[in-house]
Order: C-alpha cells, then sequence, then structure tokens
C-alpha cells in the first residue's frame, strides 16, 4: 500500500542480522532472477492480473 500496490519488486540483501530489504521497485527487471530460479516471471504475473481482474 506504501507504494501503490501492484507488481513490484523487492531488492533484498543478507547482513549479519539477516535479510534487509535494500529497495523496492515498480518498474522490475526479471533478468537475474530468471538466470538463477528459470520461472517465467511474466507469465506469473499475467496469471495473477487475470485472477485479480476476476474478483
Amino acid at each position: 500500500r506504501a507504494v501503490g500496490g501492484g507488481v513490484l519488486a523487492i531488492d533484498c540483501m543478507e547482513s549479519p542480522d539477516g535479510i534487509i530489504v535494500h529497495e523496492v521497485n515498480n518498474t522490475p527487471e526479471f533478468k537475474g532472477l530468471y538466470s538463477a530460479t528459470k520461472v517465467n516471471i511474466p507469465e506469473k504475473i499475467i496469471e495473477y492480473a487475470i485472477k485479480v481482474m476476476k474478483k
């Protein structure tokens, strides 16, 4: 809610105290995430958008 909702990318980093949020982006890129996970993120976003629109 603080940044308007919708699809956001949250960049996290590990620290000695645990995981910290580095930044929140409303224009996410997924190249690195796909390389690491092989998950088709744009497809997942479309599935999410369709689910939300049907509500």
